[in-house]
């Protein structure tokens, strides 16, 4: 539909098509508080991340690394361990 939503935003269904995708492997970590307020989706994101690791956190908020250090170095070290697993062949 022109002139609608994804015509004012630019954001397309599929992230390959775009030439501002980004391409990089990417984790988001969604705090309580966020959640509390409305989840942003994650089909949002994946129209312009390669979304690999989607993790609603059960407890933090604006200045999470502050807050829950333990749950976001956690949730980090997962996702860099997911990704060396995944990328790494065996020997």
């Amino acid at each position: 539909m022109p002139g609608g939503l994804n015509d004012a935003t630019g954001l397309r269904p599929d992230p390959g098509s775009r030439p501002d995708a980004v391409r990089v492997p990417t984790a988001v970590a969604v705090f309580q508080q966020f959640i509390d307020d409305g989840t942003p989706p994650r089909e949002w994101a994946e129209r312009l991340y390669d979304i690999r690791r989607w993790t609603p956190m059960p407890r933090g908020g604006h200045f999470a690394a502050a807050e829950q250090p333990d749950l976001l170095s956690r949730d980090i070290a997962a996702f860099f361990n997911d990704l060396t697993a995944t990328t790494t062949s065996p020997q």
